[in-house]
């Protein structure tokens, strides 16, 4: 029997490979449960916008702002302009003092509510940017978004405002293109008003003389519309436009007091869409370089 058991066993060295190959495996299994599986970064980061949606939303973004805009200069045309042709303005200008009182009244108007036009995109372009900061850049930081909107409406949209203010010349650009275009169209019937206007050299001409509507202003529209009316002679402080043209107030169907408030609607129309203008290119700048400061 002790002979029988000296006998080498076959199977030996396949029984040991076989153990060794089952302690790798549970030292593996065990150092798996042992050391922590890293996590997927990726999971955990925000989805990134696609650029087609990126642009249609900020497209979306900037229509919404034309349209609050344009209802606000709206609501600044029907509260000021009534105060204008009621308190100040007449048919006949008798007075060389009412001029200047016409102008400072109307500057003090003008002033406080494009002031509170600038207060009301201010929170506008706030909300508009907090709206970008939430869906675009998941960031949801309401303080520090005011902060950045501050800080460029109060450098970008208010110096416009301030420089347009002074510098009437630079609102004329958008304000006889725009803001003609605005009243010549079917809203506003600008050749109802026009049929006053008359040729000195081409009587019995059909001429376009809605154009003539572009040298007039609020501050001399009295001027011009006083020179154009005294045809005969020279006239003193006579504008240049009346050497070509005068106004005939006869055979029509409105009243010369109807007419020429009309006039003063549409001019003062087309001025508040030339500050709209600047208005609104002033806030899409404020706006994208909002957006660039919150991307950061």
């Amino acid at each position: 029997m002790d002979v029988i058991n000296k006998l080498p066993n076959p199977f030996e060295l396949f029984m040991k490979k076989d153990e060794k190959e089952k302690n790798i495996e549970n030292f593996n299994t065990s150092n798996d449960d042992i050391t922590p599986k890293p996590t997927s970064s990726v999971s955990n980061q925000p989805k990134k916008v696609s650029p087609k949606y990126f642009v249609w939303f900020i497209i979306l973004i900037f229509i919404i702002l034309f349209f609050i805009l344009a209802f606000m200069y709206y609501i600044y045309e029907i509260t000021i302009l009534p105060s204008i042709l009621n308190n100040i303005y007449t048919t006949e200008v008798s007075n060389p003092q009412v001029i200047p009182l016409f102008n400072k009244i109307i500057g003090v108007q003008f002033t406080s509510g494009r002031l509170s036009i600038f207060i009301c995109l201010w929170v506008v372009i706030y909300l508009l940017n907090l709206l970008i900061g939430d869906v675009i850049f998941k960031m949801n930081d309401p303080l520090n978004i005011f902060y950045i909107t501050t800080l460029f409406v109060f450098g970008i949209v208010g110096t416009t405002f301030i420089i347009i203010g002074n510098i009437t010349s630079l609102v004329e650009v958008f304000e006889n293109t725009f803001g003609f275009y605005l009243i010549n169209s079917f809203m506003y019937k600008l050749s109802k008003f026009t049929k006053i206007f008359k040729s000195k050299y081409f009587p019995n001409f059909d001429i376009p003389y809605e154009i003539l509507i572009t040298r007039f202003d609020i501050a001399s529209f009295h001027d011009i519309l006083s020179s154009l009316t005294q045809k005969n002679g020279p006239q003193e402080n006579q504008d240049e436009l009346s050497n070509d043209f005068y106004i005939d107030f006869s055979n029509l169907e409105l009243s010369e007091e109807d007419i020429k408030n009309g006039l003063l609607k549409l001019v003062f129309v087309k001025n508040n869409a030339g500050h709209f203008t600047w208005a609104f290119i002033a806030s899409v700048i404020a706006i994208l370089l909002s957006m660039n400061a919150i991307s950061k």
